[in-house]
Parts: structure tokens; sequence; C-alpha cells
């Protein structure tokens, strides 16, 4: 895949709602509706954030090869923290769709994408609440017109990370299930799913397998790029995710608070437990390491050396030595890279471009060869 031309080629044909057969690509794209729900009181979800009718109801793409009326398996493609829109994942997405076979489903966390108001986008009226933050907590440089509004939010609640964490999870374990009982159209049942996880998306997937009680993923595989890291050796101040005040308070929160405040213990909810215990190294670190293990080769880590936010140290103290030592690989690019934009096109830099190309390629021939078993 040439990665600079079928970036532009594929954001000019895709049209969030829009069923789209690809120019030149054996590929087409399905929009499809969606409607979250809160599974503890079998109602919509949203608790303050409830009024924000786009994250309750919303549709999710799927790529899938134009020969297909039924896809022989599902390959879930998640996304990172902060993002809002699918520009950087469309080449992603064909890519593998086309070297699999499979359908590629970009499911959107909540408040993320087209999860979120239209007016989380506008500059015009976010550059006042931008002003008013650096009034209140002064200028910083990492604070930007990209992260003001997820700061805001966190900052106002960090609550909302774990509420909206849970929805998300409870939204893809609910497509999962719908897929594997043949309940979706594209789908028969029994189909198997599999995971591509990017960034926040890998630790989204692990709480999902960490909390699978009724082995919903037991046979899922799942290839972690940039991803897969415990809470606490992440890094989420960038000027493209949140700024440094509000991933301090962040820390402080669940490094110190989240536990006791929710009174955690073996009676607590999965997902609470799961989530946890991905916050820092020690915590239900035994059991953790124990599910992780037993994945076997159905686990796949990539991580870039010069990743600043997602670092493999803590990549391996999220699987444990012996999973990370089997399972994981650390790689660096020959070009200017960051965890936000690993295969970065710069218009008219050919050489760095096709530098970048032939890494795109590379780490998107190797997930494809694992998620094709």
């Amino acid at each position: 895949m040439n990665l600079a031309q079928r970036q532009e080629e594929l954001q000019r044909q895709f049209k969030l709602g829009i069923d789209t057969k690809l120019e030149n690509s054996p590929v087409e794209i399905r929009h499809f509706p969606y409607t979250s729900l809160d599974e503890d009181k079998g109602e919509k979800a949203g608790g303050s954030d409830s009024d924000i009718l786009e994250n309750r109801e919303f549709v999710y793409p799927i790529f899938k090869l134009k020969s297909q009326d039924k896809c022989p398996g599902a390959i879930f493609l998640m996304h990172g923290l902060n993002e809002r829109s699918w520009n950087k994942y469309l080449c992603w997405a064909e890519y593998l769709c086309m070297h699999t076979g499979k359908a590629v489903v970009l499911l959107p966390i909540a408040f993320h994408i087209n999860r979120s108001p239209l007016s989380w986008l506008n500059p015009r009226l976010i550059s006042p609440i931008l002003e008013k933050r650096r009034q209140i907590l002064g200028k910083e440089q990492s604070q930007s017109i990209a992260n003001t509004i997820l700061s805001e939010r966190l900052s106002e609640d960090p609550k909302r990370f774990y509420r909206s964490g849970k929805q998300s999870l409870s939204d893809l374990t609910g497509l999962v299930r719908q897929i594997k009982e043949g309940r979706h159209p594209l789908f028969t049942s029994g189909t198997g799913v599999d995971f591509f996880a990017y960034s926040i998306g890998a630790f989204l997937v692990q709480i999902a397998l960490l909390s699978d009680k009724e082995g919903l993923l037991e046979d899922s595989g799942l290839f972690l790029f940039c991803g897969g890291s415990i809470f606490k050796q992440m890094n989420g101040t960038s000027r493209f995710i949140m700024d440094k005040l509000t991933f301090d308070k962040l820390c402080d929160y669940y490094l110190y608070r989240f536990e006791s405040d929710n009174r955690i213990d073996q009676t607590s909810e999965a997902s609470m437990i799961a989530f946890n215990t991905m916050i820092e190294k020690e915590r239900g670190a035994e059991e953790r390491y124990r599910i992780f293990n037993e994945m076997g080769n159905k686990i796949q880590v990539m991580a870039l050396k010069k990743d600043s936010v997602i670092p493999y140290n803590g990549i391996v103290e999220a699987l444990g030595t012996e999973c990370a030592q089997r399972n994981s690989s650390l790689i660096d690019f020959p070009y200017e890279y960051s965890h936000e934009h690993p295969f970065p096109i710069i218009k008219g830099q050919k050489e760095q471009n096709d530098l970048v190309n032939l890494c795109f390629n590379g780490v998107f021939s190797q997930a494809a060869a694992f998620l094709s078993k």
C-alpha cells in the first residue's frame, strides 16, 4: 500500500454514515446503527453526560470485501484516546481487511469521534474554554485547542475516565456477542472475533479479556500496537491527548483514591476489578499475569522505542516478564515519529514518506499475518 496516496484517496471517499464501495479496491464500507445501553440498569447510559445524544445513538463503520455477503471473521480496530475522526485509521482498516479477508469493525469508544457533539470540534467555541483554563490554571506548554475538551471534562470529573471506559466495554462486549450469536447481518453464528488495538484501545481490550467471566473472548487473538501498558507507566500529557494538569489529576485519583473510594474487593463487579488491576503493577498481578500467559500465542505486542506515551516497560509490567518476552517486540523507525503519529506523511517529503510507507507495510503485514490465523 502506498500510504501517502491511499490516505488522501480514502479520506476523500469516506463519508461517515454513507455506505461506500471504495475505488480501486476490493473493499467496501458499510455502516450500522448502535444504541449504547447500561447493562446494570437496562437503560441508556450516561450518568451526568446522559444528555449527550450522540454518545448513545451512533453509527459505526465496517470494512469488508465486496465479494462477501457473510464475512468469515471480524477484527475490531480499537482507536486511541481523544480521537475526533477515523482519518488516521482508514488505511489501517483497509489493509487489514484486504490482507486477512476478514471484516474490520471500527467501534468508537464513548464520547469519541462521532459519539461527541460537533461543538467539541469547533475551534471558535473551544478557544474561550482554553483561555479560561489558562486564566485559572496558568499557561502550560501541553495545553492546546486539540486537547481542551478532554482536559476540561476529566479535570471537572476524573471519574469520567472509568465511567466512559465501562460504557465502552459494555458496547464492545455487546457487539461481539451480537456477532458471535449471528444477530448481525454481516456474520453467521459462531464467527470468530479478533482485535487490532492501539493506544488506549489496547487498555480497553485488556480489561475486556481480564473481566471475561463468560468466555466470550476465549478464542480471540489480540494484536497490540503502541499499547498494552499498565496505567501508572503511561504518560497522557500531550497536545493531542490531554494537558499536564489534567493528567496529574487523573493519576492522583486512580493511583491513590479509586481503589478505596470504590471499596474494591473480590465481590466487586468483574469490570471494576479488571480495571483496577491495570492501574499499577502490584494490583492483582498474579491473576493478571496468569490470564495473559494462558493466552499463549494468541497475543502479540509491538511497541515503539521512542513512544513516550506508552513505554515498553509499562507493557512488561502489565503482561508480566514471561508473556512480554515471548509475545512482544520493541522496534524503532528511521524517521521522526511519535505515539500519536507513528506514520507521519509530510507533503513534499518523498524520501521520508517512502520510509514511512515501508514501515507501515512492515507493521501491518505482521499484524495481518497474525490476525489471519
